[in-house]
């Protein structure tokens, strides 16, 4: 059976918008069904793998059968990226054979998506912006010397896409996995965010899946096709073209609104932390101390325990006389789906000089109902 390309990508464009909008009323209509369908290692991501692999099995398949070298070598690309998505996916085996992964900044390296989020966790945590706009600018520069030392390829990117229009499948995949990693980026984002990020993974598998089927059903000679199907293989780059734009506005005005609100959060939160260090340290107050803490966080036996502890330290090393933060750092939580945004909070390291001696604080602020709160306070590394 032969089916034109143009009928293809029109039934592929059905299929991605319908999972799209049947998912996304599940996630609002039914919470409790979050874990079941968008979860690690659950429906939604189980689905990707499985596209995946048919892309990669089938591709095979659909390589073999081909008459033309020439083709088989353009044609690999689809199946070897189709694996590696499969792999990135089972995090290379990690989960299925509980390998012991290595752990940089608190990132667990199991897939090569991971130095994505390892490069934004460092900036984050370093919290230097000078850093941030210059490794921006590095970026740039290698990209438009990269484009102007193979600008005679790039020109041809539009010629490529008439001649081997399912290569627009393969940057529409890209786009949708792009635009994934944004959301599972450290930023401050609701619940609903993981959810669309696995959607769209699922959805850049999809679309591999289908370029798959564009190589085995869709004909190789495009030139050869009927006039309707001629105009539709030449307006392929536009189109693809289009949609990529849209993506890269999409993936862009979300990170810049999700890192400004993440900016404003931190900003809030060090103030409040600023304000309640010396308020509880400079007089131990254990009532201080408590009344800034999340009702649920404590109950008599616990103001008794830090009463006790705090008249220990009082005698010990003396009442505070001044501190410098030192580190901050983003900590979120998972909270039932019902609740729909996470636990958002933030990790303070200072260097603190008290009466007789000088100590370190860790101080962790947490964000509940739109206000801060204090929801661990820890004196160790004693002098």
């Amino acid at each position: 059976m032969t089916v034109s390309f143009k009928k293809l990508f029109r039934i592929y464009a059905i299929f991605t918008i319908l999972n799209i909008v049947i998912l996304t009323p599940l996630y609002f209509l039914f919470p409790k069904l979050y874990h079941f369908l968008f979860a690690e290692d659950n429906l939604v991501e189980d689905l990707t793998v499985l596209f995946y692999l048919l892309s990669f099995l089938i591709g095979i398949y659909f390589i073999v059968r081909l008459k033309e070298k020439k083709h088989r070598k353009i044609y690999i690309a689809i199946p070897f990226v189709s694996l590696i998505g499969a792999l990135e996916e089972l995090s290379y085996g990690q989960r299925i054979f509980k390998l012991n992964m290595p752990y940089l900044y608190d990132v667990r390296i199991d897939a090569l998506h991971d130095f994505i989020e390892l490069g934004h966790k460092i900036i984050v945590e370093q919290g230097n912006t000078l850093l941030y706009f210059l490794l921006s600018a590095i970026f740039c520069f290698i990209s438009i010397a990269v484009f102007l030392k193979y600008r005679k390829y790039f020109s041809q990117i539009p010629d490529m896409l008439r001649k081997y229009p399912l290569f627009g499948f393969f940057l529409i995949s890209l786009s949708f996995n792009l635009n994934a990693q944004v959301f599972d980026l450290d930023l401050v984002k609701p619940l609903f965010f993981e959810a669309l990020e696995e959607v769209f993974e699922m959805n850049g598998a999809l679309t591999m899946l289908f370029a798959t089927f564009s190589m085995g059903y869709s004909g190789i000679s495009y030139e050869k096709s009927d006039k309707l199907e001629s105009k539709f293989i030449k307006k392929m780059p536009i189109l693809v073209g289009t949609i990529l734009i849209l993506f890269i506005f999409f993936g862009s005005t979300n990170f810049i609104v999700l890192s400004i609100y993440t900016n404003k959060l931190k900003k809030e939160s060090r103030a409040y932390a600023e304000r309640v260090i010396p308020l509880i340290f400079s007089s131990w107050d254990a009532e201080a101390m408590i009344n800034n803490m999340p009702s649920d966080f404590y109950n008599k036996a616990f103001y008794q325990k830090i009463q006790a502890s705090f008249g220990v330290y009082e005698k010990k090393i003396g009442k505070l006389e001044n501190y410098k933060i030192i580190k901050d750092k983003l900590k979120m939580e998972k909270l039932t789906p019902e609740d729909k945004d996470r636990s958002i909070s933030f990790l303070y390291y200072a260097i603190a000089t008290f009466q007789k001696t000088s100590a370190k604080l860790i101080i962790m602020t947490v964000l509940r109902e739109n206000e801060w709160h204090l929801q661990y306070a820890e004196i160790n590394n004693i002098q």
